[in-house]
This record gives structure tokens, sequence and C-alpha cells, in this order.
């Protein structure tokens, strides 16, 4: 049994794990999941390969934050008014949809809807159904 495994399983308030976790509430889940679970221990080699994971998650978020940060930027700088009516994501997949800024520009409003859901338009027009209420931007009602 690890160092760890010991002090869930023997202590009921862990300041180690509220520091790690940052939220005493959800330490304390987690040490009453500890003392309740039936799961066998790790072996360092299994520890090991999980940190790496846990790691390269973390590395992955933060490179999502760094290109959302970037694509903010970008978007503030060349489309404004896109980015704060519809948001950031959903105005740069719109330009990338459309091909440029220019292109989009010239879309009819009642097409911009649209892009994203082709498919599903060109199968409601060969069989004279309903047309797509949704595409990249999500209608609300």
């Amino acid at each position: 049994m690890l160092k760890w495994q010991k002090v869930l399983k023997t202590s009921q308030d862990c300041p180690d794990l509220t520091d790690i976790v940052g939220d005493e509430d959800k330490a304390k889940e987690i040490v009453e999941a500890a003392k309740a679970s039936m799961g066998q221990d790790f072996s360092l080699v299994d520890l090991d390969i999980v940190q790496l994971f846990a790691q390269r998650l973390a590395g992955l978020s933060e490179g999502r934050k760094g290109i959302y940060d970037f694509l903010g930027t970008k978007m503030n700088d060349i489309a404004p008014n896109l980015a704060s009516l519809i948001g950031v994501v959903v105005g740069a997949r719109l330009i990338s949809h459309a091909g440029s800024l220019t292109n989009l520009a010239k879309c009819p409003s009642s097409t911009l809807q649209i892009p994203g859901a082709e498919k599903a338009l060109f199968r409601a027009l060969k069989i004279r159904g309903n047309t797509p209420k949704y595409g990249l931007i999500l209608v609300v009602a």
C-alpha cells in the first residue's frame, strides 16, 4: 500500500489533499470514497502511467486555453462585433466555413443559420421536408 493510500484511509482531515483539490468538501468526498473503495492497490508502474497520463491531459488543457486566448485576441482584432454578438468560437467557425470575412459579409442573413447543416438542408429539400433549424449557430426559440 502506498503512503497516500494509508493517509487517506486513516485520516479524516487531509490538508495536503485539500491543497491539491482546492476545496475542503471535495477532499472529504475523496477521503470517503477511498475508504469505501474496493479496488486493488496501484503498483508503482501503474502509478507512473497514470501520472504521465494526467500530465499529458494538463498539457492539453493548457494548450487549449492558449489557443482560445489567441483566437479571442485575433477575433477581437478582425471581427469584434461578430465576436461579441455570437462568441469567439462560433464566429471563427463561421468565418472559416464561409472562407473569409468578406464572403461571410456577402451572405444574406437567411443563410447564416445553414452553414454546418448543408447535409440536413439538402436531405430536407430532396424529400420536401422541413429545413434544418440550426447549423453552426444554434437557434434558441
